[in-house]
């Protein structure tokens, strides 16, 4: 029986490990050896090697991988070979599964950018040092918020391929985002004041365009977000109570514009609208209707529509908002900073954290806070002037 089973072993090994001549010398190889399954990309693990100089060598260093990969020496070994690519794929087939189709478009650009130059890089050699020589040389090239974007996703994929034991340290943690130097940005260019806003709600008015109007009166009475106001259908509004209601937002796919759930769970809420909003939403929506009767079409219900009476793109409010400052020498903020605003404005007038909390939809009250402080802020900095005024009054 014994030697039954060493003469099978040996047919096998001879198939196995194969001799071959070299320089006039003979040496042994084998090709394609099956090692195991890779438990995270759940491929088979082969090896091919060759020089070993007799057999019981190669058999040996067989044993050996086997043993490493039971004891999960090989595949550790392996997986540091890994380049980023490789584990960002892995990562992004999962990521892509939690968040909206519209963040996947959003950071889109952000993504190629990153692997750029990351994509061929092997995850051993992406150490704290090159990774911030890497962020460095971008941060010359793009703003600070693509900056923190890149990191973030670099960050991701390393918090990934720790908890799936592919790596054990990760060297985002070790890197800082450097300073803006050359361009400084006062608090005062982020949002406007309270006789700011009124000049371009003045402006607006003037030009008769009811429907650019309640855009801007929208945002800046409301802090509703560009995406959740243009979203809006009529039915989300009661005019009897004075109240919006907040359910939607207009995002960008790859595919186009889409209608979908808000930013976040808090951003799904009932706010109150002043009188004079109100009068000016009623008043474009008269002019609606009978723009819509004259042209022919059925009305879709939607509260801000272009020429093809389907929701008005963002970029184009972008656009008839610069042409406005430039027409008249306004000033320009982002049009996420009429929100920003809204929230400053609010506490100017003594609204509490929480209200201002549960008006904007902030998921986190750190996000509100942020707004206060900087408010309060400049409010300690007028206290001298404004205690002068009252005097001089």
């Amino acid at each position: 029986y014994i030697n039954l089973f060493t003469r099978k072993q040996k047919r096998k090994d001879k198939k196995m490990i194969q001799e071959y001549i070299k320089n006039g010398k003979k040496y042994y190889k084998f090709r394609n050896i099956y090692i195991g399954k890779n438990p995270i990309t759940k491929k088979e693990i082969r090896k091919s090697k060759s020089g070993f100089k007799t057999i019981r060598e190669a058999k040996l260093y067989i044993a050996n991988l086997q043993t490493k990969y039971e004891q999960n020496d090989y595949i550790e070994k392996q997986e540091n070979k890994k380049t980023f690519q490789q584990i960002y794929d892995l990562w992004h087939e999962n990521y892509k599964t939690t968040v909206k189709e519209s963040t996947l478009y959003t950071r889109k650009s952000v993504i190629k950018k990153t692997l750029k130059e990351l994509k061929t890089k092997e995850l051993k050699n992406i150490t704290p040092y090159y990774l911030q020589k890497y962020i460095n040389n971008l941060s010359k090239k793009y703003k600070k918020g693509t900056i923190r974007n890149i990191k973030a996703i670099i960050n991701q994929v390393f918090t990934y391929a720790i908890k799936m034991e592919i790596t054990e340290k990760n060297p985002t943690t070790a890197v800082t985002i450097p300073k803006d130097k050359d361009k400084i940005i006062n608090d005062e260019d982020l949002y406007y004041t309270k006789e700011e806003l009124k000049q371009l709600l003045k402006i607006l008015e003037k030009e008769n365009n009811l429907k650019n109007l309640a855009i801007f009166r929208l945002l800046a009475f409301t802090g509703a977000r560009i995406g959740e106001i243009l979203a809006l259908n009529w039915q989300d509004i009661d005019f009897k109570k004075g109240q919006l209601h907040i359910n939607k937002t207009l995002t960008y796919t790859k595919d186009g514009a889409k209608i979908q759930t808000p930013k976040t769970k808090t951003s799904n809420r009932i706010i109150s609208l002043d009188k004079n909003t109100l009068t000016v939403l009623k008043k474009h929506k008269l002019n609606q209707k009978e723009e819509i009767f004259k042209k022919g079409i059925k009305n879709k219900g939607i509260i801000f529509v272009n020429s093809e009476n389907t929701h008005v793109k963002i970029d184009s409010i972008r656009t008839k908002y610069t042409a406005i400052c430039k027409k008249h020498n306004l000033k320009k903020i982002k049009i996420h900073g009429f929100r920003h605003t809204h929230a400053s404005l609010l506490f100017e007038s003594g609204v509490t954290i929480k209200a201002v909390q549960y008006r904007l939809g902030h998921s986190n009250i750190k996000t509100t806070m942020d707004i206060y402080t900087h408010v309060t802020k400049l409010q300690k900095e007028n206290i001298g002037n404004d205690f002068a005024k009252y005097m001089e009054m």
